[in-house]
């Protein structure tokens, strides 16, 4: 569980910084970001099953 939290932590801060800075990034991204927060944590979790299976992948993946 450290590890997804600890992956989630850095690919968020580097999305994070690079749409902060990087004017192209922020309105390349914003429609996606938008579209995502949009959506449920909990809806996208059959999805990750379907993507990632049962194993240590999917547990990192749902952590982060």
């Amino acid at each position: 569980m450290l590890v997804g939290y600890a992956l989630s932590c850095l690919v968020g801060v580097g999305f994070g910084v690079l749409v902060a800075q990087v004017r192209v990034a922020r309105h390349a991204l914003e429609p996606l970001v938008h579209f995502l927060r949009s959506i449920p944590p909990v809806a996208l979790v059959p999805v990750a099953i379907l993507l990632l299976g049962f194993g240590p992948e999917m547990k990192m993946a749902i952590i982060a």
